[in-house]
């Protein structure tokens, strides 16, 4: 059924019911539903090569120099790093400029060392990346982080980003 839409169910009561619409005044309510919640978006839908990772860990409103700040920037346990942009449906930014914007800073992060991206990190943060991301992985004992900040480092040299436009509707 078309008209049906969204239905959920919780498990201790097993019935299945409509999935409550939610409805965000401003971009800063989206930012924040998916920095509390970076496993929303799926990456594995967006590249073939990324299966059975995700964004465990996001930061909101990070400061690249000379272009501005970008909405969310998201990491995988591997050392991926997505730029997330939000954009409400009654923005009319959503169409052509946004992927100007969102290319924009990926240019910006692009070539940035891992030692500055890590100490604006700690900055806005108060601990290291790496310290921040084995507190969001699901199971930091068999977390590599030699792994991520190698993964972290080539992607910021090879300018690999995963760049994704949310929008509200």
């Amino acid at each position: 059924c078309s008209n049906m839409g969204i239905l959920i169910r919780n498990n201790p009561d097993k019935k299945w019911r409509p999935a409550k619409l939610v409805n965000l005044k401003a971009e800063a309510d989206l930012e924040t539903l998916l920095t509390d919640s970076p496993e929303l978006i799926n990456i594995s839908d967006i590249r073939e090569d990324m299966h059975a990772r995700m964004l465990v860990f996001a930061i909101k409103q990070f400061y690249l120099s000379g272009s501005g700040y970008s909405d969310i920037i998201g990491f995988t346990p591997e050392g991926d790093i997505a730029l997330i942009e939000c954009k409400l449906d009654k923005n009319q930014e959503i169409k052509r400029e946004v992927i100007g914007q969102i290319l924009e800073y990926a240019s910006y992060l692009w070539k940035m060392s891992y030692d500055e991206f890590d100490e604006q990190i700690q900055q806005k943060k108060g601990k290291s990346l790496a310290d921040l991301m084995k507190e969001h992985v699901p199971d930091p004992q068999n977390w590599d982080e030699k792994n991520f900040t190698q993964g972290i480092k080539k992607t910021l040299e090879t300018g690999a980003f995963i760049l994704i436009v949310v929008v509200d509707k």
